[in-house]
């Protein structure tokens, strides 16, 4: 069994354990354990398990939508194929860190946060690609479809933040 599996099912394992503990009222856990379990729960979904759900969709999306377009007789632009400086793993890691502990916190406004944090993204992509030197990409079908694979990865990466976050509240004490 590869390590990653063996990881994922730990993972699942420890929330059957915690969730079941938390469900049924066993107070066996003391507050402190409790909120380490779930915290590291809560975290390990949010970015580990996330992290591999959400690049095997996106990298289904993107080999679908190559296939499409060389199908259709109009190929993705070269600069649209290419990775950015910094990678979407990593710039996923770190929102969905920060959106999972407010969510775990119930900070006020963080639901409308992630959406208004979704939209400059996706405002900053359109913009992006609005402005490339050939202004005609815009009309390839591939180059959209590119812009909305992104809009289902931060999407993904929300609502694994959403869980993670959803997670980690059960451990924090009363």
């Amino acid at each position: 069994m590869k390590k990653s599996r063996l990881i994922e099912w730990l993972i699942v394992f420890f929330i059957g354990v915690a969730l079941t503990s938390h469900l049924n009222g066993y107070d066996f856990i003391s507050p402190l354990i409790k909120w380490v379990i779930f915290c590291t729960l809560g975290y390990l979904i949010s970015l580990y398990l996330a992290n591999n759900i959400i690049q095997g969709v996106i990298d289904q999306l993107y080999d679908h939508i190559q296939k499409q377009a060389e199908n259709d007789g109009e190929p993705i632009p070269n600069l649209y194929s290419q990775q950015l400086y910094i990678s979407g793993k990593k710039i996923g890691v770190y929102e969905r860190g920060l959106f999972t502990g407010l969510i775990a916190y119930h900070i006020s406004g963080v639901a409308t946060a992630m959406f208004v944090y979704i939209t400059v993204k996706m405002t900053i992509d359109w913009l992006n690609l609005l402005r490339r030197d050939e202004a005609d990409h815009w009309k390839v079908k591939a180059v959209r479809s590119l812009v909305f694979r992104t809009l289902i990865g931060n999407i993904m990466s929300m609502g694994f933040a959403f869980i993670g976050g959803l997670i980690f509240r059960f451990g924090i004490p009363k």
